[in-house]
């Protein structure tokens, strides 16, 4: 008989049945554990682990079905198998409810001894692959679920400064919309501009350009809190959305962000940049389209431009 790919632990307090079980079935499974107390075979257990655990009922000191318990505790699959000459109703019903997998009842016949631990290795054999089959594919689902967060996200962001872009400030600006019209809580809309970036590209090149974006992106986000939303508009533009917010604390936080980036200078390859923005307020405190409360910002932002730039200017 081919080797059975399974460990077993024989528990069996009769020493000339140990032994005839100890030469029936050496050479034909895995690894063979004997016992002859279940105090002894729990110990063994704990140390090996085996795939199957068959042991008599009546014991001294602890029981067969009392063992079982234990094992099922520290390894719920490994197979349980009751071998016992006594075949009484209350012994068979706490069998079940422990979980044996088999009853072989005393005295053993080889070949049917052996078929019985073919089936058993059989049924190991089969839950060990449905349990790998069932872990690679929730590995797989996994891996799919996170893939497409990422492309949710990448989808949303802007690639050069992470922040939310048009796609996604537009999302979120609708949601507070709709909370608006139950809450009738307004938000405030702000689209910055960065004066004369042109000059940065021109002097310094576009690699020193998109530094200014990065850090000047990071530096805004840090201003604001939590529940804020920044993303970049376009180009050297920003646009912030404020959840719950009046004019009048738009523009507390919008020329502290202001006052902030006027007074830092970035360091580039050994160069310093100092740069200035406007920024334009618009505040949506009743219903209207989304685009309006948007231009009525841009146009805010436009004017700060003709007054002379560096300044935060509130729609009318």
């Amino acid at each position: 008989m081919k080797e059975l790919p399974i460990s077993i632990l024989y528990v069996e307090d009769e020493h000339v049945i140990l032994q005839s079980v100890k030469e029936l079935l050496e050479g034909k499974v895995r690894n063979l554990y004997l016992a002859m107390s279940a105090h002894e075979a729990l110990e063994l257990f704990k140390k090996h682990k085996p795939d199957v655990v068959i042991t008599d009922i009546r014991m001294p000191g602890m029981d067969g079905l009392e063992l079982l318990r234990e094992v099922k505790k520290l390894k719920r699959d490994t197979k349980l198998v009751i071998l016992t000459a006594f075949g009484k109703q209350n012994y068979l019903m706490d069998a079940i409810t422990i979980g044996v997998d088999k009853f072989i009842l005393k005295p053993i016949e080889e070949d049917s001894y052996l078929k019985e631990l073919q089936d058993l290795s059989n049924s190991i054999r089969l839950e060990k692959q449905l349990r790998l089959e069932e872990e690679r594919r929730k590995k797989a689902q996994q891996e799919l679920e996170e893939a497409n967060k990422r492309l949710s996200k990448l989808a949303r962001t802007d690639p050069l400064t992470g922040l939310s872009n048009r796609r996604d400030v537009y999302e979120k600006i609708e949601y507070e919309i709709r909370r608006f019209e139950r809450s009738k809580e307004g938000f405030a809309i702000v689209i910055g501009d960065i004066d004369d970036f042109k000059d940065v590209n021109d002097n310094l090149g576009h690699d020193a350009g998109d530094f200014v974006l990065f850090s000047l992106a990071h530096q805004i986000r840090s201003m604001l809190r939590k529940q804020d939303v920044v993303g970049r508009w376009g180009g050297e533009e920003f646009i912030m959305m404020l959840p719950n917010t009046k004019l009048e604390g738009a523009k507390i936080i919008t020329e502290k962000i202001r006052k902030s980036i006027e007074d830092k200078v970035m360091h580039y390859k050994g160069k310093e940049i100092s740069i200035t923005i406007t920024f334009g307020i618009a505040v949506f405190d009743e219903m209207q389209p989304m685009n309006d409360c948007i231009k009525r910002a841009d146009t805010a932002l436009y004017e700060g431009k003709r007054k002379g730039k560096n300044c935060v200017v509130e729609s009318e």
